[in-house]
């Protein structure tokens, strides 16, 4: 069937205000009787939406006087939101924009036989728009106002390494001593290791850059219940040439049960299996 525009406003109306305000006895009938002319229609999207609108405000909306259900109530009647709906494609591309060449309404498709998911957003929309054109502005003004502290969606290992900070009182902590050979360097810096957590961060100020294509540096862990010979590696990493500070993360490949002495080489591209120790920039021991 082709349904009737006053007939389609008429049951917005009436789904409207059943969720908004509830129905009486006529009025149920009168709604029921409208339904079984549209059996595609899900009548319960403007109850779900409702309830998606009240939840959504729940702390913040006081209980509305007496006084003024009833005034709402009276006023209801004499009331009625209006629907527009705007043709979509390539219809509306060609259309002409001329005032008198546009209706106040356009007609499409019925409401109801779009996908449920328009349906719906329908619903909410004509719920929410009605329940303010009733209240008017003179009667209710309305904030709602959410402060969420969001914290980053990739956690940098500056973010990280402050949280260890925070969080973890049996850390290991110790600066940065530059070797021998690498004295003339001004690297600064300092490594946090957590034993229980087996997370560390390595800081740099001062380190200079490499080329990944030629050398990297890798973190070498040495670990009291193992063979000194092989130290746990503790992965590879670069330092990019606009760096002031970088902050690295420990990777160890495998457990640390007791860290000795945490060692900083520049090895090949890739990194090694098992240092030489030829270049030996940077040590860090704990007490």
């Amino acid at each position: 069937m082709n349904p009737h525009p006053d007939r389609e406003e008429r049951l917005l109306e009436l789904l409207s205000q059943r969720a908004i305000e509830g129905l009486s006895p006529g009025e149920s009938a009168e709604l029921r009787e409208q339904l079984s002319d549209y059996p595609e229609i899900d009548a319960d999207m403007f109850d779900e939406a409702a309830a998606w609108v009240a939840l959504a405000t729940l702390e913040q909306v006081e209980p509305m006087p007496e006084a003024l259900c009833q005034k709402v109530a009276a006023s209801f009647s004499m009331r009625k939101p209006t629907l527009s709906v705007v043709p979509a494609g390539p219809a509306a591309a060609t259309a002409d924009p001329s005032p008198a060449a546009q209706p106040t309404q356009v007609a499409t498709a019925p409401l109801w036989r779009r996908p449920a998911p328009a349906w719906f957003a329908a619903a909410a929309s004509v719920l929410i728009a009605l329940g303010l054109w009733l209240q008017g502005p003179e009667i209710v003004e309305l904030e709602v106002e959410r402060v969420v502290e969001v914290s980053p969606a990739v956690p940098t290992p500056e973010f990280r390494r402050a949280d260890l900070l925070s969080v973890e009182d049996q850390l290991i902590r110790r600066p940065w001593q530059l070797t021998e050979g690498y004295a003339h360097l001004d690297v600064h810096g300092d490594v946090v290791w957590s034993p229980t957590r087996q997370e560390g961060y390595m800081r740099f100020a001062g380190l200079p850059a490499n080329d990944p294509g030629e050398a990297q540096y890798q973190l070498w862990i040495f670990d009291a219940t193992r063979d000194d010979s092989f130290p746990v590696d503790g992965g590879v990493f670069d330092v990019p040439a606009s760096a002031d500070e970088v902050i690295v993360p420990i990777r160890a490949n495998i457990p640390v049960r007791e860290a000795a002495l945490f060692a900083l080489t520049r090895e090949p591209a890739g990194g090694v299996m098992v240092s030489s120790r030829e270049e030996l920039l940077l040590i860090a021991q704990p007490d």
